[in-house]
């Protein structure tokens, strides 16, 4: 099966409709940056799908609103991922302040709870190799759970799934090789 994969560029000559908020422009943005911009907040979310719709939403409905002030329309990703990032910062303000108040957190539980950025940073990674791992093949997805994730070696991978050691290391090389690849292709759609 081949996939077609087709991309809308903007230029500055669709400055005037997208400042004039015409409908069609809009929806050639929504359709081509939709996606990615889910995504990317989904990553910021770590994994909160509800949350990350409600700031998809926030966002698009945003640019809506700012696009006359737009001033460049070359790089219509890397507008919607700044006003993303923009609202989720709010919605992580809004919600550090609404913890705050709650009743229901006893103040020794929140202190205890590490929320430095090197735990957010690490929460991220770990949130977009289950991405990548579910986008691969699933035998390749299932060897390296096993390996990395489950700290089997290769010799009780090979037990578990009924395969010879040197097919696992096989399978092994080749899955590692199209995991760094949709890594790489998740890293370059999100940031």
């Amino acid at each position: 099966m081949q996939m077609i994969l087709i991309l809308i560029i903007f230029t500055d000559d669709d400055l005037p409709k997208i400042r004039a908020r015409d409908p069609h422009v809009f929806e050639k943005i929504f359709k081509e940056y939709h996606g990615k911009i889910y995504n990317f907040l989904l990553i910021k979310t770590l994994g909160n799908s509800h949350t990350a719709e409600d700031l998809l939403s926030e966002t698009f409905n945003a640019a809506l609103i700012f696009a006359p002030k737009l001033s460049n329309a070359k790089n219509i990703q890397g507008w919607l991922i700044r006003i993303a990032n923009n609202k989720f910062i709010d919605y992580y303000r809004k919600q550090k302040i609404r913890n705050k108040y709650l009743d229901s957190y006893d103040a020794a539980d929140v202190a205890q709870k590490d929320t430095s950025f090197d735990t957010l940073f690490e929460q991220e990674k770990y949130l977009l190799l289950e991405l990548a791992l579910k986008n691969i093949n699933p035998e390749y997805s299932r060897m390296i759970s096993l390996k990395y994730l489950e700290h089997k070696n290769n010799n009780e991978i090979a037990k578990i799934s009924s395969k010879t050691l040197s097919a696992v290391n096989s399978i092994l090389f080749r899955a590692k090789k199209q995991l760094k690849k949709e890594l790489s292709n998740l890293i370059k759609d999100y940031l």
